[in-house]
C-alpha cells in the first residue's frame, strides 16, 4: 500500500477519537465503582452471595466470554482489513462480529429467563440486584454496539474514506469496551462460590 492511502489518526488523536475514549473511560469507571460495592457487601454477607451465585448458569456464560473474547478479535481483525483496503474481507469479519454478538444477547437473554422462572430477580437478593443491574446494563452495551456496529456498515458499505475508517475505530473501540467490561463482571458474578 502507497504511503498516501494509509490511514491515520491525527497526532495526538486515540484511534476513533477522543470522545469515545472519554465514554469507555467513564464507562469503566462507573463499572469499577459497581464491582467495588458489590465486593464489599459480598464481604458483608459472603454465604448469602455464595448461596445466591448457585443459581447463575457458568456454562452458558462461559460461552459467552469466550463469544465475546472472539468477536473482539474478530472486530481487530475487520480494522486491520480495512486498514489493508481488504473490504470483503473486512465485511465478512465485521458480519462474524455482529453475528456473536447477537448470539451473545440470545444466551443472555435466556439465562434471564431462566433466572426469572427460579423467581431470581431484581429485588430477591442483594446478591441478585447487583446480578442484574452489572449484567442488564452490560446487556445494553451489547445491543447498543451490535447496532452501532450495522449502523458504521450501512453508511459506509460504498465508501471508505478516512472518515469511515475513523468511524469502524469508534466502533471497535466500544466493541472492545463491552468486552473488557465482561471480562470484569464474569469472574466477580459467576465464579463466586
Amino acid at each position: 500500500m502507497e504511503d498516501h492511502e494509509k490511514i491515520y489518526t491525527p497526532p495526538g488523536e486515540p484511534p476513533g477519537g477522543i470522545l469515545i475514549w472519554i465514554i469507555i473511560c467513564i464507562e469503566l469507571l462507573t463499572y469499577s465503582i459497581a464491582i467495588a460495592f458489590f465486593v464489599i457487601s459480598h464481604n458483608s454477607d459472603p454465604s448469602g452471595f455464595k448461596s445466591e451465585a448457585t443459581f447463575l448458569n457458568k456454562e452458558l456464560a462461559t460461552i459467552n466470554t469466550i463469544l465475546l473474547i472472539t468477536s473482539g478479535f474478530l472486530m481487530a481483525q475487520t480494522n486491520y482489513a480495512l486498514n489493508k483496503r481488504q473490504t470483503q474481507k473486512a465485511t465478512t469479519l465485521l458480519f462474524s462480529t455482529i453475528f456473536l454478538g447477537l448470539t451473545f444477547i440470545f444466551i443472555k437473554l435466556s439465562e434471564y429467563k431462566h433466572l426469572i422462572i427460579q423467581n431470581k430477580q431484581i429485588g430477591t437478593s442483594t446478591f441478585m440486584d447487583f446480578y442484574w443491574s452489572l449484567t442488564a446494563f452490560h446487556l445494553i452495551h451489547i445491543v447498543v454496539g451490535v447496532v452501532l456496529l450495522i449502523s458504521i456498515y450501512l453508511m459506509h458499505r460504498k465508501d471508505l474514506n478516512p472518515g469511515a475508517i475513523a468511524n469502524y475505530q469508534a466502533g471497535a473501540a466500544f466493541w472492545h469496551l463491552c468486552d473488557l467490561i465482561w471480562i470484569l463482571i464474569f469472574p466477580v458474578l459467576y465464579l463466586n462460590n
